[in-house]
């Protein structure tokens, strides 16, 4: 391969929620017999070198440093990766997990490869009549910017906006925030609160 100057991002137009290994087993099945009949480094034919399915998970599936016939052009496959994020994007939209995902795997490989934002492109930008990866996946879900030492930090938490009007938000377990409301406090206390037997209860000063 060239040197790497894009990635590619692809939809597999399959259901978005199908299990990873059965994803997997799919393309490969296909891509064996429509593109790469040799199997790559990894024992498979896929042309994607990253697979994500519709719960976050991933597999590795090309070497980085393996060609794959992902984007219906010779130049930019010989100087790109490619990564599918598994479902129908024209109908439906990527699942929180995948899109985290997604920019975790971006992240590590603009870092190796000193690439920026911009190098990031749809497989719609090469060929201009597909809408690959979808109507649906526009660059707003590409963020390049690693938040999560301070998610993982502020998970469990209550924020105050100070500026923002004193507004508190939450940070959950899974890393998600959110508004607190009337209608959502109870279960943010439940999941701060710590659980206590009505014993060690009793054995309290309550007033």
């Amino acid at each position: 391969m060239c040197k790497l100057k894009n990635i590619v991002i692809h939809h597999s137009v399959t259901p978005r929620d199908l299990p990873l290994a059965q994803q997997i087993a799919s393309f490969d099945r296909t891509h064996k017999e429509r593109l790469h009949p040799i199997v790559n480094k990894y024992g498979l034919h896929i042309a994607y070198h990253y697979v994500i399915a519709g719960d976050g998970s991933y597999q590795k599936t090309r070497g980085i440093d393996e060609i794959g016939y992902h984007s219906g052009n010779w130049d930019m496959n010989t100087k790109s990766l490619g990564i599918c994020l598994c479902g129908n994007f024209d109908v439906e939209e990527p699942s929180d997990a995948q899109i985290n995902t997604m920019n975790k795997i971006l992240i590590e490989l603009c870092t190796a490869f000193k690439l920026k934002e911009k190098d990031v492109i749809f497989h719609r930008d090469v060929i201009d009549y597909k809408t690959c990866p979808g109507l649906n996946f526009t660059r707003d879900y590409i963020n390049l910017n690693d938040n999560s030492e301070l998610i993982e930090r502020l998970k469990g938490k209550l924020l105050l906006a100070v500026e923002d009007e004193g507004r508190v938000y939450y940070t959950d377990l899974d890393g998600e925030t959110f508004l607190v409301t009337k209608d959502n406090f109870l279960i943010v206390f439940r999941e701060m609160a710590l659980g206590i037997s009505n014993s060690d209860l009793n054995k309290l000063n309550l007033q």
